[in-house]
């Protein structure tokens, strides 16, 4: 699993949710670096949401295999209604108590207009769903989003709703989830090591 590379929306602390905003220059540089990390990794299949920035991410990990790219409105980012394009002290600012409820997972909140966690949890169940039943035994890439991902792992882990806040996910990183006939087991979560200079390795 990986995460999508920053966006100039990431870099100034914005929220982005389902707004379709392709990669900046760094997240270009870090598309390239975990491609690379990757090159010999062989993947059956790939999936990616439908936004550009994950699709962009994948691409370069793609590129050359032939592998083929199917996208996924399942693996998209929560929506965050209107918030989006607001920075996250604009929305502490303006919407203190909601946003305290939405960050602590109090019931079904969600942004004015948006997606609570339960809901993308939701989605990514059926995303979870399908990627098994037509992959039981192969390696896949998944390319989304921090807030699909977080909620892919709590849904192949089987956690409660809750747990999705405790995983950290920073712009390409590498996760890796093993599926057997007993559950799951997760290998690697969120390793950038990829992302830093060799020389600073």
């Amino acid at each position: 699993m990986v995460r999508h590379g920053e966006t100039a929306w990431n870099r100034e602390g914005r929220v982005q949710g389902h707004t379709d905003k392709t990669l900046g220059e760094a997240g270009l540089v870090q598309a390239e670096r975990v491609a690379a990390r990757l090159a010999t990794v062989s993947f059956a299949a790939a999936y990616c949401s439908d936004l550009k920035r994950t699709v962009e991410t994948a691409e370069a990990v793609l590129r050359g295999r032939g592998v083929p790219l199917r996208q996924m409105a399942e693996l998209r980012e929560a929506d965050h209604g209107e918030w989006e394009g607001l920075t996250y002290r604009e929305v502490q600012d303006r919407y203190p108590e909601r946003f305290a409820q939405f960050i602590s997972m109090q019931g079904d909140i969600s942004a004015p207009g948006g997606e609570s966690a339960a809901d993308v949890l939701k989605r990514a169940c059926i995303a979870r769903d399908r990627l098994i039943a037509a992959h039981p035994d192969d390696d896949l890439l998944v390319v989304a989003h921090s807030g699909s991902l977080r909620a892919l792992v709590v849904a192949l882990l089987d956690l409660p709703l809750e747990a999705s806040w405790r995983f950290r996910i920073e712009p390409c990183s590498v996760s890796i989830v093993s599926m057997h006939r007993r559950g799951a087991t997760l290998e690697l979560w969120n390793d950038v090591a990829h992302l830093e200079p060799a020389d600073e390795r």
